[in-house]
């Protein structure tokens, strides 16, 4: 007997099973919004690495070094001015400040050298003569290890002006020009020389042409890498290349230091890469209260479809 209405009941259901499925996602329309894990697909955007500078790699090429060098004194040709500008400062004080810090190692220069700002920002004032400061500048901001302190310290001057180069800071003679006047050779031409120039009157930071009879002295970013100088070619980017034995020793963060430093290395996303989406684990079966509702809801189906079947 047992049997006989298990059976019947299996054949009920199989009859209603339209409308035991109806009410079966009826209980599950009930039950309301449920907290379930989402499957999410990376933004595009992620672990995309924008291009460091040049400026902020470390390189063993000499010829790298003096181009980077050349590009980072001539993007700045003209940004300071010695006059007032539209906020009552000196135009372009934001780069000298820039020079004066990167070059004396000064972290906050308000706190380490009181008044130097107001110097800077005012328009006819200098704290001194700032030629080499902007050459070290240039060197210390591409990877070199040195700084200024009344001379380039870290690299020592030579005086074989047929091994100089682009990049190389050099020192005018003092029959063509008496205030120990430094700067960022730009490219060589037999004699001829052309010339990236800080501290320059009102226009401040200018090209200038040269001759390479008018050196007295230079420092050269061979020197500053470990390599012998080489001549120097009429090409900027590729003169006294040489190999070089040793990388450029990064410029510390101790005490007063501020140079651009390298950004750790990062994972970049190959452009048209086939993303895998992030995958959960499958939610938790529904609780006993839940599946006691679902069970009574078949039952009172099954109660309701009997009389029909007698």
């Amino acid at each position: 007997m047992k049997y006989y209405c298990l059976s019947a009941i299996i054949i009920i259901a199989m009859m209603f099973a339209p409308a035991f499925a109806q009410s079966l996602e009826e209980s599950v329309e009930n039950m309301g919004a449920q907290d379930l894990p989402l499957v999410t697909q990376p933004d595009d955007d992620e672990g995309t690495v924008s291009e460091q500078p040049a400026a902020a790699q470390p390189t063993d090429d000499v010829s790298a070094m003096r181009q980077r060098i050349i590009d980072l004194a001539g993007s700045k040709v003209g940004l300071v001015v010695d006059q007032k500008g539209e906020d009552g400062y000196r135009v372009g004080w934001q780069h000298l400040k820039e020079f004066y810090s990167a070059a004396y190692r000064v972290n906050d220069m308000e706190k380490e050298k009181p008044g130097w700002l107001k110097i800077l920002q005012t328009v006819r004032k200098k704290i001194n003569d700032w030629c080499g400061i902007f050459g070290t500048w240039a060197w210390r901001t591409a990877g070199l290890n040195v700084h200024w302190n009344t001379s380039l310290i870290g690299c020592k001057y030579r005086g074989d002006t047929a091994n100089m180069g682009p990049g190389d800071i050099a020192i005018m003679k003092k029959e063509f020009n008496d205030k120990n006047h430094h700067f960022i050779v730009k490219s060589i031409d037999g004699n001829d020389l052309v010339s990236i120039d800080g501290n320059q009157g009102v226009d401040s930071i200018k090209i200038q042409n040269r001759k390479v009879h008018h050196v007295a002295i230079y420092y050269s970013v061979a020197d500053a890498m470990g390599v012998k100088p080489t001549p120097a070619t009429a090409t900027p980017a590729t003169p006294g290349s040489g190999s070089a034995t040793k990388p450029p020793v990064k410029p510390t963060t101790g005490a007063g230091s501020n140079p651009t430093q390298p950004a750790p290395p990062s994972t970049t996303t190959t452009p048209g890469a086939v993303q895998t989406p992030t995958v959960t684990d499958a939610p938790p079966p529904p609780d006993e209260a839940t599946l006691k509702r679902i069970v009574n809801e078949l039952l009172k189906q099954i109660r309701i479809a009997l009389p029909f079947l007698w």
